[in-house]
């Protein structure tokens, strides 16, 4: 990895406190590229859930 982050004080902290680390190193170990892809995928299923709820209750809406 390159970022060592178990060295920093602040991420000794954090896992101390009980922080799951996993995700957070996880993602230090993916290139800027691929956390952008990552959240834009994520963001893109974020919106469709949001239209999905919107169109689910303009149907509840006018069945009131």
């Amino acid at each position: 990895m390159a970022f060592m982050a178990e060295n920093n004080s602040n991420w000794e902290a954090a896992r101390k406190r009980g922080t799951d680390m996993s995700l957070l190193k996880a993602n230090l170990e993916k290139t800027p590229t691929q956390r952008v892809r990552d959240h834009l995928s994520a963001l893109e299923l974020a919106r469709k859930l949001r239209a999905a709820g919107e169109k689910h209750y303009a149907r509840v809406r006018k069945t009131s």
